[in-house]
């Protein structure tokens, strides 16, 4: 059972949101049920699992464009350095529309040779402040950083390796999806 959940979207569900404003304009502003706006909101996917886990406590959701799940995994990694929860259910999720891809793929964002694809994606992981062997992997540190250079990702990942007493990494991960406008 998380003590938190915490959530990082860039866009929310762009479908749900552009139906609401959709019913708004149609309606003139008036009479519109609630439900279209509790659907469209970031917040959504966040207050969904809250109700299917029956989790009252600290729930929020990050929507700083792609440095949403970054903060979000900042987040559950500072509160439980600072005893605030022991464990926490941390997700990204990011709902596409047709419309946005075709804006993107515009302004060279997407439809690039080589480059991650542009889909629908959630992903959640359950972490915990203490150890057990049954955990698949530690999170030793987290640096987020506005577009560093090669050399600035090796020095900062040597850092972080010698805080944690740790000779090398099994992971690191990035921000780089293979186009130089945005990596």
């Amino acid at each position: 059972h998380p003590d938190a959940i915490i959530t990082g979207t860039c866009f929310g569900s762009l479908e749900r949101t552009n139906g609401f404003l959709s019913q708004l304009c149609s309606n003139k502003e008036e009479v519109l049920s609630p439900m279209f706006f509790m659907q469209a909101i970031h917040n959504a996917v966040g207050t969904s699992l809250a109700i299917l886990t029956d989790t009252k406590s600290y729930n929020t959701t990050y929507s700083h464009a792609t440095l949403s799940f970054d903060a979000a995994l900042l987040d559950a990694y500072m509160q439980m350095q600072l005893g605030n929860i022991s464990n926490a259910l941390v997700g990204a999720h990011e709902e596409t529309s047709a419309i946005h891809f075709e804006l993107f793929k515009k302004c060279g964002y997407v439809g690039i040779e080589g480059m991650a694809p542009y889909a629908d994606i959630s992903v959640a992981m359950m972490l915990t402040a203490k150890y057990n062997p049954q955990n698949l992997c530690e999170v030793a540190g987290i640096r987020l950083c506005y577009k560093p250079s090669a050399e600035k990702i090796k020095e900062l990942t040597e850092k972080m390796l010698q805080v944690a007493e740790l000779e090398s990494p099994e992971a690191v991960m990035t921000g780089v999806n293979g186009n130089p406008a945005n990596d």
